[in-house]
């Protein structure tokens, strides 16, 4: 039969679908069949359907076959876990994804089935498959491998080809893999233990050789991660094993990943900071070329601080205090003053929170500098200064409020700057002003108002973005019903 020249195939497989797949959804949550359909094979016909080029429609017939999936048989199903693995191999990102989905809402009633198809097809020749597909494959596996099941069989061979691999694209497809799964809030097993104990992936990450920087602080943020969620009993036994690596002069990269580890340790972990480690740590925190490497000391450095025993801080700060007059007093190197300017601005935040009798001294220098460095015609420095001013500003410290008359005036100036960043960093400054006490604040609410006002208009969505959230939080200082802030 010819069809009508007009006649839209796709629009009426889509009508199909959505009928067919609504009353399967139907029949499903009223835990009931409908007789009347026990001729037509619903499931086969989704099936047949499944070579269809069309990505929308092959994306609602693999939903329409996981609503059924109970009522499939062996043979369905196994031309669905074929269409699947295929689909892994050849199809487009979308279609990936929901090839992973579908294979987790099958494993809830067929476990052992989706098991051998793991290890039968998902797995199998592996060791000889070229790059693409085993990037897909790899991409597959790590997004099931949250279901226990299928994760004891699929993690520690993920942990192995990274340590066996020499290609730089399979690694970073399984670390940014093993990172998309640790982060997972949902999983029926601690998947952070099962990497550390049965794959012993902390002691493999630390290993694992590369020159890469943004590689290592991958595997940095994976060491993090992990660490956060194991028993306070497994976290001593990493200190025990790795903290003598930061006294040592080791490649900065790998002091890195040393210092993820920690970050993350519950606070009654004493790391016993000695001067030599005080030292290391500092000099990487002022005189290291990359910036992320930089900043990983400086948080590093002012968690040790936080937890560091009292009769050990004095000892410690002194020491910093005097590295860090040095470098200030050097003639000609900008940089190493930045960088240092920088640490002492973490070192100084780290001391308040902690209430140290010495972090005023510490902010009644430092303060009055970044207040005079706002005025600055250099763009950069003007907005490093915001960055390092906003750092410190939720430490609500006197200082901060006895300056609010020379800051609030700069920074209302400084929220039309040429520079979208310096605008972005502005608001966030007058966002984080709005949590000081109403009595200190009030004064400056209309005329704060009045100029976020006009740059909820801003050409970029960011500043907008930044000012509505800005502008949201000091239209609530001194609101009726808000509570008082001291």
């Amino acid at each position: 039969m010819d069809l009508p020249p007009n006649f839209d195939l796709k629009g009426q497989l889509d009508i199909s679908l959505k009928d067919t797949t609504a009353l399967s959804s139907l029949c499903r949550n009223i835990a009931s069949d409908v007789p009347e359909l026990s001729w037509t094979n619903i499931p086969q016909i989704y099936l047949d359907s499944l070579t269809v080029e069309n990505i929308e429609l092959k994306s609602k017939i693999f939903f329409g076959l996981t609503i059924q999936k109970a009522h499939l048989n062996g043979v369905q199903r196994s031309i669905l876990y074929n269409a699947i693995c295929n689909e892994i191999g050849t199809g487009c990102d979308k279609i990936q994804i929901i090839c992973h989905t579908t294979i987790i809402d099958f494993a809830t009633l067929y476990l052992e089935e989706i098991i051998m198809l793991v290890k039968e097809r998902l797995l199998s020749n592996i060791d000889e498959m070229e790059v693409e597909l085993l990037k897909r494959r790899i991409k597959a596996l790590s997004a099931i491998a949250k279901i226990h099941g299928l994760g004891c069989i699929i993690l520690p061979k993920i942990v192995t080809i990274l340590t066996d691999t020499v290609n730089t694209d399979i690694c970073i497809t399984i670390l940014l893999n093993i990172q998309k799964l640790i982060a997972l809030k949902k999983s029926d097993y601690n998947i952070h233990q099962f990497l550390y104990k049965e794959c012993h992936i902390i002691d493999k990450l630390i290993l694992y050789e590369t020159n890469i920087v943004d590689h290592k602080m991958l595997i940095s943020n994976i060491c993090q991660l992990i660490v956060r969620n194991l028993t306070i009993e497994e976290q001593r036994a990493i200190v025990a094993k790795y903290a003598g690596a930061l006294d040592t002069k080791i490649p900065e990269t790998d002091v890195t990943v040393i210092m993820n580890l920690f970050i993350s340790l519950r606070k009654d972990i004493d790391l016993n900071l000695n001067n030599d480690m005080a030292e290391n740590l500092y000099n990487i925190a002022t005189s290291n070329c990359n910036l992320d490497i930089r900043q990983t000391s400086c948080k590093f450095l002012s968690v040790l601080l936080n937890k560091i025993e009292v009769s050990n801080l004095d000892r410690i700060v002194s020491y910093l205090e005097n590295k860090i007059n040095n470098n200030l007093s050097a003639d000609n190197d900008i940089k190493l003053k930045q960088h240092t300017v920088n640490f002492q601005i973490w070192m100084t935040k780290a001391l308040v929170m902690r209430g140290y009798v010495k972090s005023q001294y510490f902010l009644e220098n430092l303060v009055p500098l970044l207040i005079e460095s706002l005025s600055l015609s250099n763009e950069y420095l003007v907005l490093w200064t915001l960055m390092s001013f906003k750092l410190l500003l939720d430490t609500k410290h006197d200082v901060f409020s006895d300056n609010l008359q020379c800051v609030i005036p700069r920074l209302i100036q400084l929220s039309t700057h040429r520079i979208m960043d310096v605008r972005i960093a502005v608001l966030e400054c007058l966002a984080h002003y709005a949590n000081y006490p109403t009595i200190l604040i009030n004064p400056y609410k209309q005329t704060v108002l009045d100029k976020l006002g006009v740059i909820i208009d801003d050409r970029k969505r960011l500043v907008r973005k930044a000012a509505v959230n800005a502008r949201t939080r000091w239209y609530l200082v001194g609101a009726s019903g808000e509570q008082s802030k001291e």
